[in-house]
Formats: C-alpha cells, sequence, structure tokens
C-alpha cells in the first residue's frame, strides 16, 4: 500500500520540522509503517521474476538512477535505511540519545 496524502506530505522533501510532536505518528506507528513496507517488498520480491531485472525500468523513473528494474529494486533493499537515518539524525541535531543502538 502508497503512505497516506497526510504521511507523505508530512514527511515530504522540504516540508518543514515541527516542534509540535503530536503532528507526526507515534514512534510505534512509525516502525509498523517499516514494518509492513517491508514485508510486502520481501513478498513481492519473492513474486519478482529476477530475469526482467536487466530490463528497463518502467517510465516515469528518472533513467540516470534507475536505468534498469534491478535498480529500482536495489532502491527498494536500501531506501528505508536512509529513512531510518533521517530519524536518528533529528535526534542527535535535538541533543537526545539514539533510540537505536
Amino acid at each position: 500500500p502508497q503512505l497516506s496524502p497526510a504521511i507523505h506530505d508530512l514527511f515530504a522533501g522540504g516540508s518543514p520540522c515541527h516542534t509540535d510532536t503530536s503532528k507526526y505518528p507515534t514512534r510505534k506507528e512509525i516502525d509498523d509503517m517499516f514494518g509492513t513496507a517491508r514485508t510486502l517488498s520481501l513478498e513481492a520480491l519473492e513474486a519478482a521474476d529476477v530475469t526482467t531485472w536487466s530490463n528497463p525500468a518502467p517510465e516515469g523513473y528518472p533513467k540516470e538512477f534507475f536505468p534498469t528494474i534491478g535498480a529500482l529494486w536495489a532502491l527498494q533493499a536500501t531506501h528505508q535505511f536512509w529513512h531510518i537515518g533521517q530519524i536518528t539524525t533529528c535526534r542527535t541535531i535535538m541533543n537526545k540519545k539514539p533510540v537505536l543502538m
């Protein structure tokens, strides 16, 4: 499933950081979103035809970053770690201890 428009807008690139934490999902909700996305990604990977990975990526993806279907799978495999980094960096900026160790 795709993220809701509200969640997407809240975390979209260039969106402002809010000091009012009530505007954000709880840590558990964020962890649940990660878990659901990971589970669904692994299910899609199981069903994927690896013989198509060298085929060009579908239209709509920047070819300089995602020239092939395999490149899209590589993004899928690592994308969540970029978001985890955002969460931990935000905690550092707020002078809080890291949650993930």
